[in-house]
């Protein structure tokens, strides 16, 4: 499946990425480390638009988890995906309001739990 990445205040240009290219893993690995962000942000966004909390096999919600450590020049760069964004992070708060208490904080894990970053010299 294709999805059309565009927006006129995000410079107008389109992109057409295949959203089966990447695997749940990669993109959340891409979001940590801060690679490709132009690419790897609409990609997840597109599939957290399907479901909210989606996983990348971490904890429910890992997916939308990597897109809060995307820093905050990226998001002042393309307001339209970060419109995106916030829906995706307003539908996931209401998953999330529905879960029992334990679950729902699983949610918070800090990020250096999921993969810590590792240096490179």
């Amino acid at each position: 499946m294709k999805e059309s990445v565009s927006c006129a205040s995000c410079g107008g240009e389109t992109a057409h990425v295949q959203l089966h290219s990447a695997a749940s893993i990669e993109l959340l690995d891409a979001l940590i480390d801060g690679v490709c962000l132009s690419v790897v942000v609409p990609m997840t966004l597109a599939i957290l638009e399907h479901d909210p909390m989606a996983s990348a096999g971490h904890f429910e919600g890992d997916l939308l988890r990597g897109l809060m450590e995307v820093p905050g020049h990226f998001w002042t760069r393309h307001p339209c995906l970060y419109e995106r964004y916030r829906a995706a992070v307003r539908r996931a708060a209401v998953v999330r309001r529905g879960q029992p208490a334990e679950e729902s904080m699983r949610f918070w894990t800090a990020i250096e739990h999921i993969r810590p970053r590792v240096d490179t010299y």
